[in-house]
């Protein structure tokens, strides 16, 4: 399951089938949520490609969905103002985890208020945590020694989602400080991840998302690796391939923040970048 309407959603709260996650900022929770919905932030720990930093990021998804209080029985469902980045890292991290059970509200939150659906204010605390054991998906994980096995490999499509600055490695404005090293993963094809939705922040159709891949060369019989700066952006671009038919789309969570920290491993970046 990948996508879930409003209605739907609003008749499996009703049975005690669904589980809501809002995973916008909590200011915004607070304002006007779901009602039954719980905050929850998937995107609270990035991922470093070592083995104490995948140790402590298995141990916080392993946390996340504990906190979700899942039975096993109930379909959990991500949802933000639109279609957004914190949605499908929600989407992914269930997928991660091995959680079968798990969707995107389509249209997300903004959709449900156009249906004139109710909004409860404040906070609540609708379940309690449930031991959670994983069942790791790790054909649905990258690391960076992952994507770097993989520059040349004629079957892998490096799938670079930021901006075409960063892309290009002209960008020096919000990363300038922050990556020790400006370009992107050899080889990447480029797509901005806001090309694969709609203007009202929905996702395109999947007859649409293949069409704008194709044109890249990024065709369903090929293994495609996400990757952004630190995960969000990656996530909704993996949410769109599975949705558009990919069966082998990998998230590369700690991306292009955690591939510059690695010297070793080659950049590349337009020869008028700077």
């Amino acid at each position: 399951m990948q996508f879930v309407d409003s209605a739907w959603l609003a008749e499996h709260l009703a049975d005690g089938r669904a589980i809501t996650v809002d995973t916008r900022t909590p200011q915004e929770y607070a304002a006007g949520h779901i009602p039954g919905a719980m905050w929850a932030n998937p995107s609270a720990m990035g991922a470093t490609s070592t083995p104490e930093g995948d140790t402590q990021f298995r141990m916080f998804v392993v946390d996340f969905m504990t906190n979700l209080g899942i039975t096993g029985d109930e379909t959990v469902v991500f949802y933000a103002q639109t279609n957004q980045t914190s949605d499908a890292r929600g989407l992914w991290t269930a997928d991660f985890a091995g959680y079968k059970n798990a969707a995107i509200l389509a249209g997300g939150l903004q959709q449900w208020l156009a249906e004139g659906r109710p909004v409860a204010e404040g906070v609540e605390t609708t379940r309690q945590p449930a031991a959670f054991t994983p069942r790791w998906n790790e054909s649905t994980f990258a690391t960076a020694d992952d994507v770097a096995a993989r520059i040349g490999n004629p079957d892998v499509v490096l799938l670079d989602v930021r901006s075409e600055g960063e892309y290009t490695g002209s960008a020096r404005g919000r990363y300038a400080g922050v990556n020790p090293r400006l370009g992107r993963v050899p080889g990447s094809i480029w797509i901005e991840w806001t090309e694969l939705s709609n203007a009202d922040g929905t996702y395109k159709s999947p007859e649409e998302i293949r069409a704008i891949l194709a044109a890249k060369g990024v065709t369903t019989d090929k293994e495609v690796v996400t990757y952004c700066q630190g995960g969000g952006r990656a996530a909704h671009a993996y949410s769109a391939l599975k949705s558009a038919g990919w069966g082998d789309v990998r998230h590369y969570v700690g991306s292009f923040g955690d591939y510059s920290r690695r010297p070793e491993l080659p950049i590349e970046k337009d020869a008028d970048a700077g």
